[in-house]
């Protein structure tokens, strides 16, 4: 190649008209591109099954012809009849309350109604409507009956999905035309499985809607947006396209309003870089860019206008949800430092208890928090998708040639930012489904990051991409495991068949590990009774002894696994409830197998019993008897158990 030519296809390069081959033989893009096409499809394929599994195998099957109670289903319906309510008269008891808003008044209602808003004696949702116009009416055109809420998720996440990997070989054909099909799949696969997507459809419910409502229409903006910019060929068709979806997210997610100024920096940057255009083509790149999203937010107000007398308000403050939102303030500059730790930086738990990755009850913030504050579940996003590591990169893309791109990233980045300050200065507390709304933004700027990033040298760019396909695959992992447990564990709580299937699966994992180490590990206690956010059915540590839990009446399972078939002592502290009965004695029973042993509870002395076990998991049931009446109102718990251990008979 003589030195003329080799500047021709360095150019080319740069360009995106043409890659080469190990060898240096020229190669069209067109070969490479739709290999990169075949991969992302096949991802999409397999992923959709999965997200199909996810949403219907915690004993939810997808049902048609069937009535739908649930309250985008009831929204639709009032929607029919020219409604913005749900037709579904307030209880005279409810509604005629001293403060229907005060939890401890409207407790006898709070299962059948709960987060509903009551106003002026008529029930809304602060969901928007977006998932009824466009998913749950529509369906009911088709004459298939009402439409099952985990379909509607399932169907929103699909092709969200679907937009999201179009973006990606978009983005891949624009800025990396050389890129392998290997690091095409890992940066499908971390959109696929870390966007926090399949820990929503474990429990696919009107919340869940909502979300991957709007997550799908955030996909389909951008993917349109970013084709508009890359391509001239139809670009005012895709303006209004990229346009509308973002507004019709507004409509799912109100914090999608931060997406306005997405808007105005594409219409910016067109104005800038249009060649000698004419005033009347410059006005209509500008209308097809702004005037969708416009109207669809303006629509949005007036429905809330219309609604709650506030174009501001989307009902969140006449919810009953368990505790009074007319004295929990939902605008706090106080809850900006709490929610940024929890939605970025909370620790996941590790376990030695299938699925061996947990997200534990909310983890302890090293600072203030205010009164009003309740964290739910949740797990941090350089917990979950380490590759976001990637992003301290991403400044170090704006000082090389490819400008584009890095604006690009800066401008995800900077709306993801955004997004994630609206939720947390407006909602008290956080929680992990809400990071739907700005994780796959994080998560496509740091895949194309790692795709830039190659430092001079093989093997710094070697150990670059090492490094990032290792962050992707452990974050894949993690949200795969995340999705078996969902918020609340369902696949263990409604399908324990599938769940111990699975779990017997890859049981040789923790009893690899206990043989290395040489003892036996509780691994997990399951309460029956246990309260939210306790109620994950999975304790999930690695060193469950160091946690305390409760014994009850009722049958609890608690998950061993040892290293061999041995004799065992399982031995713990104790200590009576305030609904432990006054008098009477107290009865411990632990089942191993078809063996139980029992024994009188003595206070005061260390509780120990002798069982065998057998190599691998052990599923160990306790409860305890009595005869003594529990005082009135006494819950369920009747013992505190603290440091369980379990120990060889020759090392006890």
């Amino acid at each position: 190649m003589t030195p003329a030519h080799a500047v021709t296809v360095t150019r080319k390069l740069t360009t995106g008209n043409l890659s080469t081959t190990r060898s240096g033989t020229p190669q069209t893009d067109w070969t490479r591109q739709h290999r990169r096409i075949l991969v992302l499809a096949i991802l999409w394929v397999f992923a959709s099954l999965f997200y199909f599994w996810t949403a219907t195998s915690s004993d939810n099957p997808i049902v048609f012809h069937a009535q739908q109670t649930d309250y985008y289903n009831q929204l639709a319906n009032g929607f029919l009849k020219g409604e913005l309510s749900i037709p579904k008269v307030p209880p005279t008891g409810l509604v005629h309350l001293a403060d229907p808003y005060d939890p401890n008044q409207n407790a006898p209602y709070q299962a059948q109604f709960h987060d509903l808003s009551l106003y002026h004696g008529h029930f809304y949702l602060s969901w928007g409507p977006t998932p009824v116009l466009t998913l749950f009416i529509p369906w009911r055109v088709l004459g298939v009956g009402a439409l099952a809420p985990n379909l509607a998720a399932l169907i929103y996440s699909v092709v969200g999905l679907a937009f999201a990997l179009s973006l990606l070989e978009l983005l891949i054909a624009r800025f990396f035309p050389s890129i392998g099909t290997f690091k095409t799949a890992l940066g499908g696969l971390v959109l696929a499985t870390s966007s926090v997507i399949p820990y929503l459809l474990r429990r696919p419910l009107f919340y869940e809607d909502a979300i991957s409502c709007a997550y799908c229409f955030v996909g389909a903006g951008l993917y349109f947006l970013v084709r508009a910019l890359l391509n001239e060929k139809r670009r005012t068709l895709s303006l209004i396209l990229g346009s509308t979806s973002l507004g019709l997210a507004i409509g799912a997610r109100f914090e999608t309003l931060a997406f306005g100024m997405l808007i105005l920096a594409v219409a910016y940057h067109l104005d800038r870089r249009a060649v000698e255009p004419s005033r009347a083509s410059r006005l209509r790149q500008a209308a097809a860019t702004i005037l969708p999203w416009a109207a669809c937010a303006l629509l949005v107000f007036v429905y809330n206008f219309a609604r709650f007398g506030n174009p501001l308000q989307i009902g969140s403050a006449y919810q009953l949800a368990g505790f009074d939102p007319t004295k929990t303030p939902y605008e706090q500059l106080s809850y900006l430092a709490p929610s940024i730790y929890y939605y970025i930086f909370a620790p996941i738990r590790f376990t030695l208890a299938f699925p061996f990755i947990s997200l534990p009850p909310p983890a302890f913030y090293p600072g203030p928090i205010p009164e009003a504050y309740r964290p739910e579940v949740i797990g941090g996003l350089f917990s979950t998708t380490p590759i976001l590591l990637m992003l301290l990169g991403a400044t170090w893309l704006l000082r090389k040639h490819l400008t584009e791109l890095g604006h690009l990233v800066l401008a995800l980045c900077a709306t993801a930012l955004v997004i994630l300050a609206a939720i947390s200065l407006t909602v008290p507390g956080g929680t992990m489904r809400y990071e739907t709304d700005f994780a796959s933004l994080l998560l496509l700027g740091a895949v194309l990051t790692w795709f830039a990033w190659s430092p001079p040298g093989c093997l710094p760019r070697f150990a670059v991409n090492v490094f990032g396909g290792a962050l992707i695959l452990f974050g894949s992992f993690v949200g795969i495991s995340l999705s078996l447990t969902g918020p609340n564990d369902q696949l263990h709580a409604y399908n324990i068949a599938t769940y111990q299937d699975l779990e017997n699966q890859f049981a040789f994992v923790p009893e690899l590990i206990t043989k290395i180490e040489g003892r036996a590990r509780v691994v997990r206690v399951i309460d029956p009774e246990a309260g939210y956010p306790m109620d994950l059915n999975n304790y999930g540590t690695y060193d469950v002894g160091d946690l305390r839990f409760t014994l009850l009446s009722a049958r609890e399972e608690i998950d061993i696994v040892a290293p061999d078939s041995h004799y065992y002592v399982i031995s713990s502290r104790l200590e009576r409830t305030v609904s432990a009965p006054a008098s009477g004695p107290i009865e411990i029973h632990v089942q191993v197998g078809r063996n139980t042993s029992s024994s009188t509870l003595s206070y005061g002395h260390l509780f120990s019993v002798k069982v065998r076990l057998d190599a691998g998991l052990n599923r160990i049931y306790a409860w305890v008897t009595f005869t003594g009446p529990q005082p009135p109102g006494a819950y369920p718990d009747i013992i505190n158990v603290y440091g369980l251990t379990v120990q060889s008979v020759a090392s006890s």
